[in-house]
């Protein structure tokens, strides 16, 4: 997909988000966001970068977006308490991988063929796979982030986001086994995203009526042409 005119505007929207992010993790006085939102800057930059080569579009790319931007959103003490009643880490790791399996679905879609067969299921298990491989390399940034640099919050520290029922950080450490169960949560929530993800994308493409499909392909030609 072409980028559009105000493609750029959106990725400079995604850029001043994450130095907000910054500005606020040394007001607040945190100071454990600043080094990913860099990272997550960079990371916008490559997509805006690669942007036809990796198929992208308008609302994949805000997507893309938002789950790199709701990690950050820590800085307001949500992974402490979060302000919708589940723990935010657990939403981190679910609603981030829903999309990530629509990136992938996305981009690995040129190479199906528009009736379901057998190399299509194949491609589909593909997205899920490398959607599931994308939160392990997440777990094994965190596990370095944490041998380096030790208990704290934000995404390469163990803090207290990480484990709900336990307070005191050290303590918790030893009663998880290093993390265990906070990296078998994260595991498991990574799982029900990259299926969600999956799936809905799956009866998008197969299980939606055609008519209406060729209907909504007609008139974005029609756009385009005016």
């Amino acid at each position: 997909m072409a980028k559009k005119r105000y493609t750029k505007h959106i990725l400079f929207a995604g850029i001043l988000y994450f130095l907000i992010i910054i500005l606020l993790d040394f007001l607040l006085g945190v100071r454990a966001y600043y080094y990913e939102s860099i990272a997550f800057i960079l990371l916008l930059i490559g997509f805006y970068s690669f942007y036809e080569k990796l198929r992208l579009n308008t609302p994949l790319f805000i997507l893309l977006i938002i789950a790199s931007g709701v990690h950050s959103l820590g800085v307001f003490g949500w992974y402490n308490v979060s302000p919708i009643g589940i723990p935010w880490d657990y939403v981190t790791h679910f609603f981030p991988f829903i999309i990530v399996s629509i990136f992938f679905f996305h981009f690995l879609s040129q190479y199906m063929s528009e009736k379901f067969s057998f190399k299509t299921l194949i491609l589909i298990i593909l997205v899920f796979l490398a959607t599931l491989g994308v939160g392990s390399v997440v777990e094994n940034v965190e596990y370095v982030g944490y041998l380096i640099l030790g208990p704290g919050e934000g995404g390469l520290k163990f803090g207290t986001g990480d484990v709900s029922n336990v307070k005191d950080v050290e303590r918790s450490i030893e009663i998880t086994v290093g993390g265990w169960y906070n990296t078998m949560n994260d595991l498991i929530n990574n799982l029900l995203g990259a299926a969600i993800g999956t799936v809905l994308m799956a009866v998008h493409k197969y299980c939606l009526p055609k008519k209406k499909k060729q209907e909504r392909i007609t008139k974005r030609r029609v756009r385009k042409i005016k």
